[in-house]
């Protein structure tokens, strides 16, 4: 796992509710975090559309990923700015968790990041 991965987990785990909690990591690439939390004790579920085999993982674009149960928390890590319509992205997360949960996000470009924050959902 690389430092910064490291660190954005320990990002991660101080703004999420404790394990057991259900997580959805969007974009997980090659899925070192997803792993990092499931060790953790996390409940996670991993998408991407090139997401690894393994029973965390979904090949799926959050575009097209549903569920029926919910997170208590997403995670996004330089992985929004991949999606076609940023709003319709947020929409999609904000429909997987309760209300006042949170998305923890990680992107390159601040400037972009900040013009998707639209509020706290309640």
């Amino acid at each position: 796992m690389t430092l910064r991965t490291r660190l954005f987990l320990e990002v991660v785990c101080s703004h999420i509710p404790d394990p057991p909690a259900r997580v959805l990591e969007v974009g997980c690439g090659k899925g070192d975090l997803a792993l990092a939390h499931a060790e953790r004790g996390f409940d996670v579920t991993a998408i991407g559309p090139k997401a690894p085999d393994g029973p965390i993982f979904r090949q799926v674009r959050l575009e097209d990923f549903s569920d029926e149960h919910g997170f208590a928390a997403v995670v996004a890590s330089l992985s929004l700015h991949h999606v076609h319509d940023p709003g319709h992205a947020l929409d999609a997360v904000a429909s997987l968790l309760p209300p006042g949960g949170p998305l923890v996000l990680e992107e390159w470009a601040i400037e972009a990041t900040s013009l998707w924050y639209v509020g706290e959902r309640r």
